[in-house]
């Protein structure tokens, strides 16, 4: 998001170095963003970057956009706060397969009131602070909610589509443990957004999923 786009070079560098190396970094920029109005300038970025705009859906275009850019293989989607260190891309793909995707710390839906398949080792929602693998196919006919509050709670709603494909999420331990943080500011845990806090939002946008896509139950 802009306030973050000065500190980038970093972020996008530690991926870079990724082993395996990736076979491409997409940065994926909104043409103009609904919280901070005003012409969105881009400082340059990393030889091997390559720019994808579009429409702010909130965090997670990093996610479909992306998806929609790539023809097959394997995605891994992240926050642009969070450095990765060696071997964070390989634990994500080692964790993932053909039905199974893959993020470095999660937890299960439980903590919203509703049941899910949270199990040793397996998550209800996938954090994309710490890397969420997916194929770019399971992201292909997502939505995000209409409304802007829901629509931050992304990793709530990315999760919810997965599930309701039947994809499990299986944690990768190693791969949270080769991160730290980049800085410290414009985190999104702290923001309010369409008069949400980021637990309302999270509970809303749970509540919106479960409606939209008959996954997570109530709990009784």
């Amino acid at each position: 998001m802009p306030p973050r786009f000065g500190r980038l070079r970093p972020v996008l560098e530690a991926l870079l170095r990724q082993n395996p190396a990736p076979e491409r970094v997409l940065l994926c920029v909104a043409e103009r963003y609904e919280r901070f109005p005003g012409p969105v300038r881009l400082t340059e970025v990393p030889e091997g970057v390559e720019l994808v705009r579009g429409e702010d859906i909130g965090p997670g275009m990093k996610a479909l956009a992306a998806a929609r850019h790539l023809p097959g293989g394997r995605l891994i989607y992240c926050d642009d706060d969070w450095i990765a260190g060696p071997g964070w891309a390989a634990a994500l793909l080692a964790a993932g397969d053909a039905r199974t995707a893959a993020t470095g710390q999660g937890f299960g839906v439980e903590r919203l009131g509703r049941s899910g398949a949270a199990g040793p080792g397996v998550v209800d929602i996938a954090q994309g602070f710490s890397g969420v693998s997916v194929r770019p196919e399971w992201l292909g006919d997502a939505t995000p909610p209409d409304r802007a509050g829901e629509r931050a709670a992304d990793d709530i709603w990315l999760s919810a589509h997965l599930a309701a494909r039947g994809i499990a999420i299986r944690e990768a331990p190693e791969a949270r443990a080769a991160l730290h943080p980049a800085y410290e500011a414009d985190g999104l845990q702290q923001a309010r957004i369409a008069g949400m806090t980021r637990a309302e939002a999270n509970q809303a946008c749970a509540d919106w999923a479960a409606r939209r896509y008959g996954v997570w139950p109530k709990t009784a």
